[in-house]
């Protein structure tokens, strides 16, 4: 398949219509105005949207004799994990449930991946929804700290975060923002500009701050990981460096237990069991031992999308005290989708980390490759996903957007970066672009 891209003298065309829907529906999905806004909670925005923007894209590949879609090969490992879930719809123990589930959480992540894959097509492009992306963070930051600062917490004594929707429970905000960390470090390690690269330190920083405030213990690891991560890194290049940021780290890291007792025993529950006063941990190390015995019950279909909690709350003798989500990712997947739904989800990520760790930014093949954004931004992809496949094994989000924005991401960072770009003609060029994307 054959796509123009129009370029001018300066570069490329990036503010194209069906892009600015790709960038309308990403906010719509982080800032959440209806929560905000209560007559577009009747609107269905996001398929408004979804609808022109694909129109249009459709309308302009006719035009041009090309396929209707382009689906790149990851957005092709997520629609056979799609299969899957509605394979095993109706032989879930509650199949309307499911149906619920699938509606509201798998189609809209299902939108954004034929978008994604069919409006982006330039390397600024992607460095625009990386930074869109880290900008909302920050937002969602800041309205989290701010909702510390005046005391405002759920009925448990823990932070209320943004919005009603992925970013309202502690532990999903703190696990969202992790992903967004790497991001954010990736455009301050490419950027050139000491403005902007200030910016993007703060960034890092209100995300830090918003997820120490949630009093996530999975928030916690995940920054300790990353924090590890980065020193790892800058030993292989510079180790008095390294020394340095170690003991920065660590000053920091003690000066905010010191600030901050509450965090303080949050942070020493992740060891002994004689601070986690509410029990949380054994409660969920209990549901995980359950989600392994109904993942043994139902191997092949497991229980339905959505329907782990009701599994396992039938297993207790319908006890109301067991209506608690499975705080591991993979076990979640394996009960509700038996063990095909976990294979595939774990390729899923397996297959796009080892794709961004062949890539090889393309260097010489566009403007930004040469300034080195291309080359740390798939780096910072490569450990967002990391962080994400660590802290999911204490973490209920298999269904939320937090992954499936960074294979899209990552996609549309590999395709770009691997073609051609010529600047030097103001004139259109047509490059060839087969249904499967080609790795540099």
């Amino acid at each position: 398949m054959q796509q123009i891209r129009k370029q001018s003298g300066m570069g490329e065309d990036v503010w194209t219509f069906p892009f600015g829907g790709l960038i309308a529906f990403l906010s719509l999905y982080y800032l959440s105005p209806e929560d905000f806004i209560p007559f577009l909670a009747n609107l269905p925005t996001g398929k408004i949207i979804a609808a022109l923007t694909l129109g249009t894209v459709i309308y302009r590949n006719l035009l041009m004799k090309q396929s209707w879609l382009v689906f790149p090969i990851e957005a092709k490992r997520f629609f056979v994990f799609v299969g899957i879930i509605v394979i095993g719809i109706p032989f879930s123990i509650w199949s309307g449930g499911s149906v619920e589930v699938f509606l509201q959480r798998v189609i809209p992540i299902t939108m954004f991946f034929v978008i994604i894959g069919n409006t982006v097509e330039t390397p600024k492009q992607v460095h625009i929804l990386a930074s869109l992306m880290v900008a909302c963070g920050v937002l969602i930051s800041l309205v989290a700290c701010y909702h510390y600062a005046i005391g405002e917490m759920d009925q448990f004594g823990r932070l209320i975060g943004y919005g009603s929707k992925e970013y309202e429970n502690p532990n999903d905000l703190a696990m969202g923002l992790l992903t967004l960390i790497p991001i954010s470090a990736a455009l301050f390690a490419g950027e050139h500009r000491a403005a902007r690269k200030w910016v993007f330190a703060l960034a890092i920083g209100v995300m830090c701050a918003a997820i120490l405030a949630s009093l996530s213990r999975t928030g916690m690891v995940g920054l300790a990981f990353l924090g590890s991560l980065m020193l790892v890194n800058l030993a292989r290049k510079n180790l008095l460096k390294t020394v340095l940021a170690a003991i920065l780290l660590s000053a920091m890291g003690l000066a905010v237990l010191a600030a901050s007792p509450t965090v303080a025993d949050r942070f020493e529950s992740i060891f002994s069991d004689d601070k986690d006063d509410a029990g949380s941990k054994a409660e969920r190390l209990a549901h995980m031992s359950d989600a392994l015995t109904v993942l043994s019950e139902h191997p092949l279909m497991g229980v339905g999308i959505g329907q782990s909690m009701v599994a396992i709350v039938a297993m207790h003798n319908n006890a109301a005290d067991q209506w608690v989500k499975v705080h591991n990712v993979y076990l979640l997947i394996g009960a509700e989708l038996g063990v095909p739904g976990l294979c595939v989800y774990v390729w899923m990520i397996i297959a796009v980390f080892r794709a961004l760790k062949r890539a090889k930014g393309a260097k010489g093949h566009s403007h930004m490759a040469e300034n080195g954004i291309a080359n740390h931004l798939g780096i910072g992809l490569r450990h967002a996903i990391l962080v994400f496949a660590i802290t999911a094994a204490f973490s209920p989000v298999a269904y939320n957007w937090f992954l499936y924005i960074l294979i899209g991401l990552a996609s549309v960072h590999m395709s770009t970066s691997a073609q051609p770009v010529s600047s030097s003609s103001p004139s259109r060029n047509v490059l060839r672009h087969s249904l499967r994307p080609v790795r540099a």
